[in-house]
């Protein structure tokens, strides 16, 4: 995976979500979404599809189970259903 820096607007790339204090990778399974976080990375669990919409905001899908991260509980996703992070 490459790093979240830099990317041309509307581009898919695959990145890894690392914590910066935990050094831990973010990873998703099918039935509970985003899950413990793995100390290594495994490109079938921790890989996401990065897009950068026009409005400046960035969405991330699992490669695998094609789910979006979100930190949102389930009633605020279905009210802003969508939206993205903003880059940083």
């Amino acid at each position: 995976p490459r790093s979240l820096a830099g990317d041309q607007g509307g581009a898919l790339r695959t990145v890894a979500i690392k914590g910066v204090q935990s050094a831990r990778y973010l990873c998703m399974d099918p039935t509970a979404g985003c899950r413990d976080c793995l100390p290594q990375y495994s490109a079938e669990d921790c890989a996401f599809e990065e897009e950068i919409r026009p409005d400046g905001y960035n969405v991330y899908l699992s490669k695998k189970h094609g789910l979006p991260v979100s930190l949102s509980s389930a009633k605020q996703r279905q009210l802003y259903k969508g939206r993205g992070f903003l880059p940083l």
